[in-house]
């Protein structure tokens, strides 16, 4: 079949994806009553509660059926009534641990902001508990760094493992399924664009998480974060380009958003995630904004080309197995090219091929002392990895 994805630029795709994307449209125009006439007959619900997880929508999906009560959906079985509230126990477990581990390190003096997770649910679909959290992510000052990881190891937690190019430490807990993931950027060492905690901080808001209230993003920020976050993750869920839309819907002055976009560097990155939700979920944007969509330079030319890269790939048959097989190489050149002059291209590329990741770590374990020769080892490390591709282009 032909999505109505973009009658210009047609995507063939299957009925489980179609069914998910009339799911996303109707969260987004928020209809209480599912658009049942548009839902393709012909599709397996059991395929698409299963794409419907791998993109993160499994409890959006449960509860839309629910509302529209199709036939042969998942919802028609008493085992889908039952998973789906065994899942939002869950994220009200996982919730009320957030808030308690965020109300500690604030008494504690760690300036901390919830991050993704439920934030981002609460805010964009009025509920912390339809998306499914694999971990609790915490923004906290770098200066706070080892004062917050000394309080949770109080807790019982203990390092997993630290990344430092996305500023990231894991902890875990004997008894918790969640682990929590600390984080002191928003932004990855590879991009060349910051945008510093203290100024995020300064612009926090609180957010209802479940009756209970926790500090997070601004608006404005969660917007550029989440676009970002997108951008650096290929945009391979759909649930993020639906969560960043109904972000956007709330938004006042998308224009004067996007203008500051320019002026931090990631302009680029957050075009792309509005060209997605209009031609995925079908978002309507104020005119002002459409034109500025609609216009012919140089950056949106290369944002076309990216948006129809992301569709393309969502809407590929092996698009599971694609998602894994995946490889840094083709993500760091789908990143490059949402950065806007050459000078952010050299810095962006610079660091991607040298700054080391937790994979040449583990290709070339060397002792703390050592750990600086990891900046030789990783383009040494790269050629080798893609030396097949990279013959394919010279010799081809």
């Amino acid at each position: 079949m032909t999505t109505a994805i973009d009658p210009q630029r047609p995507v063939s795709t299957g009925a489980e994806l179609e069914v998910l994307l009339q799911c996303g449209r109707d969260i987004l125009d928020g209809e209480d009553t599912p658009s049942q006439r548009s839902v393709d007959r012909t599709a397996d619900w059991r395929r698409t509660l299963e794409l419907a997880r791998q993109h993160g929508m499994e409890l959006l999906f449960l509860r839309w059926c629910r509302a529209g009560s199709f036939e042969g959906c998942p919802s028609d079985e008493s085992r889908y009534d039952e998973k789906y509230d065994r899942l939002r126990r869950q994220n009200l477990g996982t919730i009320a641990h957030l808030v308690t581990l965020t109300e500690r390190l604030d008494s504690a003096g760690v300036e901390c902001l919830a991050y993704k997770g439920p934030a981002v649910s609460s805010r964009a679909y009025g509920s912390a508990t339809v998306r499914r959290y694999a971990d609790i992510d915490i923004l906290i000052s770098p200066t706070d760094q080892r004062r917050a990881k000394r309080l949770l190891e109080a807790e019982g937690y203990e390092v997993k493992q630290v990344n430092h190019a996305v500023f990231q430490s894991v902890l875990g807990h004997p008894d918790r399924q969640s682990p929590v993931d600390l984080h002191t950027h928003v932004v990855p060492d590879f991009f060349p664009l910051e945008l510093p905690f203290e100024e995020l901080y300064a612009r926090r808001t609180r957010i209802d998480v479940g009756g209970r209230s926790v500090q997070g993003l601004s608006l404005s920020d969660a917007i550029l974060v989440h676009s970002i976050h997108g951008a650096k993750h290929h945009w391979y869920r759909l649930e993020w380009i639906l969560a960043v839309a109904l972000l956007m819907q709330q938004h006042r002055d998308l224009a004067s958003l996007l203008d500051r976009a320019e002026t931090l560097g990631c302009e680029r990155m957050v075009l792309l995630a509005m060209l997605l939700s209009q031609r995925l979920f079908d978002a309507r944007f104020p005119e002002r904004v459409q034109r500025m969509l609609d216009r012919e330079s140089k950056s949106l030319r290369v944002v076309r080309t990216a948006a129809d890269r992301v569709i393309h790939w969502l809407a590929d048959t092996d698009w599971s197995n694609r998602n894994v097989k995946r490889t840094h190489l083709a993500d760091f050149r789908f990143r490059s090219r949402l950065m806007s002059g050459r000078a952010d291209k050299a810095r962006f590329w610079a660091a991607a091929l040298t700054n080391p990741r937790p994979e040449d770590e583990e290709a070339v374990p060397l002792p703390a002392s050592l750990s600086p020769l990891y900046r030789v080892i990783r383009p040494f490390r790269l050629l080798y990895e893609y030396r097949g591709t990279l013959a394919d282009r010279v010799l081809g």
